[in-house]
């Protein structure tokens, strides 16, 4: 088995003239675990990695090659349809490029290099150089903990099966970052699902569990992507997330992952793309088992509906959104409905039958807060009341300015250029 880190590490040793016995013995390892690492046969973990350079005395520059050999993803057999490849710190640059809205052509042309450089660099087939990483990273507006997490690169190493997170702390991670992307707290979002990426990767060919936990992390990382105006990379993540879903996972679980995946379809640029977005929906009616599911998928098949120009079959969904939700616990259930409602009254110029079904009451997520308000805006605006409609605009440009939800900024300011 090829493994160009075991030739470097080799390399190192022996141009030191050390022994395998004595380099075990400074680094803490033992002689079989080297000569593995050498072969080719094992790869050391990012700390015994650590702990063999800094035995050898490694320049930085040294360990830098080693860290970068160390970053080539390697694929993981046991995912039927695709590999799964450990996430590595091309990963992390290619989403601070995409955030950043920048292509390859433009990145290079930046930093004085060639695209294929800039591409190379992201596939973790050639090292960046520590002379471009700084300017890089201020290219792409890195944030400080970005920043830290490429000078140390432990973010990117998943730990050996025996050794690694358990699922029980996978599972708090990933509702952790459900709850944040709920929350509209973006600003560490690829960060941390590559992170969570490659704590789950040691556990990919062994556990089902663990592939099912992946599915759900590539679901709440499209919604989020989603909610930041990065369609392609939503869409992109959505389809790899039904791709991985078990079969057995609950009827929850797969609603939701066709239910962001169907929001996608509805955002593309084709002209088909919001009917097709209700069919995906209608494909998995059948497995809402709770009033909420099925008065989420109604909702969405209302809106998209809509979107398309359906008015007709859109209030006929959106009667069957009222219905279930009345069967629903969930107060949010039935308000959800009712906002849809709103905006296709709204958008059909019935501001003032849409007005009753608005809510004065906060509802519980910032992201629903700003939709809210800037209905308000737009009914009161459309009804002559330009005072309290320009407060609740006001109000919607403050939730935007603490929140990250930049697909709302445009209509935002569509409506305050009515003033």
């Amino acid at each position: 088995m090829e493994c160009r880190l075991g030739d470097y590490l080799r390399q190192l040793r022996t141009e030191r003239k050390v022994s395998l016995n004595r380099l075990a013995l400074k680094a803490g390892v033992t002689k079989s675990t080297l000569i593995r690492w050498e072969s080719g046969a094992h790869r050391p973990r990012l700390p015994e990695l650590d702990s063999v350079l800094t035995a050898l005395d490694a320049s930085p520059d040294q360990r830098e090659r080693a860290y970068a050999f160390l970053d080539v993803p390697r694929a993981r057999s046991g995912l039927d349809e695709k590999a799964e490849a450990l996430p590595t710190v091309g990963d992390l640059l290619r989403a601070m490029r995409l955030r950043r809205g920048m292509s390859l052509e433009g990145v290079a042309a930046s930093i004085g290099v060639h695209t294929s450089t800039v591409s190379r660099w992201e596939g973790g087939q050639v090292t960046l150089p520590l002379e471009l990483r700084e300017p890089l990273l201020d290219l792409f507006r890195a944030r400080p903990t970005e920043r830290e997490a490429m000078r140390e690169r432990r973010w990117t190493f998943g730990s050996p099966v025996e050794t690694g997170v358990p699922l029980e702390e996978l599972h708090i991670r990933l509702q952790h970052l459900y709850r944040e992307t709920l929350e509209g707290n973006h600003v560490l979002m690829d960060l941390e699902f590559l992170t969570f990426r490659s704590q789950v990767w040691p556990l990919l060919s062994r556990r089902d569990e663990a592939r099912h936990l992946l599915a759900m992390g590539y679901f709440v990382y499209a919604l989020g992507l989603s909610w930041v105006d990065r369609r392609q990379e939503a869409s992109r993540h959505a389809e790899r997330a039904l791709e991985m879903l078990s079969p057995t996972a609950s009827p929850e679980d797969r609603i939701n992952v066709v239910t962001v995946a169907a929001l996608m379809t509805a955002k593309s640029n084709s002209p088909q793309g919001p009917a097709r977005a209700v069919e995906r929906l209608r494909g998995v009616l059948p497995l809402a088992t709770t009033p909420q599911l099925a008065t989420g998928l109604y909702r969405d098949m209302a809106d998209y509906a809509h979107r398309g120009g359906y008015t007709e079959a859109a209030l006929d969904y959106i009667q069957k959104a009222y219905v279930t939700a009345e069967q629903a616990e969930d107060p949010n259930a039935h308000r959800l409905a009712r906002f849809v409602h709103a905006e296709i009254l709204l958008e059909a110029g019935q501001p003032r039958t849409a007005l009753p079904l608005l809510y004065e009451t906060p509802p519980p997520f910032p992201l629903q807060t700003i939709l809210e308000a800037l209905q308000w805006g737009e009914a009161l605006f459309a009804l002559g009341d330009r005072t309290e409609a320009y407060s609740w605009a006001l109000h919607a440009g403050e939730l935007l300015d603490t929140y990250d939800y930049p697909h709302l900024l445009e209509p935002w300011k569509e409506l305050i250029r009515k003033f």
